[in-house]
């Protein structure tokens, strides 16, 4: 679920339905992974890549890799 659309649904005072539930469960926002932190080495790793997303079609490395770097900026 897309923290956004909830909040954004709540701030308009509408209420949480299944089928909104539905459609917020389907809504992809961002590049499609999931990064985990490890602050003890202070770590970014890329913990999921979801299927179909662009991170997917672009052939981001799969899972427990170290993020070093985007872009120009050291991680």
């Amino acid at each position: 679920m897309s923290v956004e659309a909830i909040g954004w649904t709540l701030l308009q005072r509408l209420a949480l339905t299944v089928a909104s539930a539905r459609t917020f469960a389907r809504e992809l926002v961002g590049i499609g992974v999931a990064l985990d932190l490890n602050r003890q080495p202070g770590t970014l790793r890329i913990d999921k890549v979801f299927p179909k997303s662009p991170a997917a079609q672009a052939g981001l490395p799969p899972p427990g890799m170290i993020v070093q770097r985007v872009g120009d900026v050291l991680a």
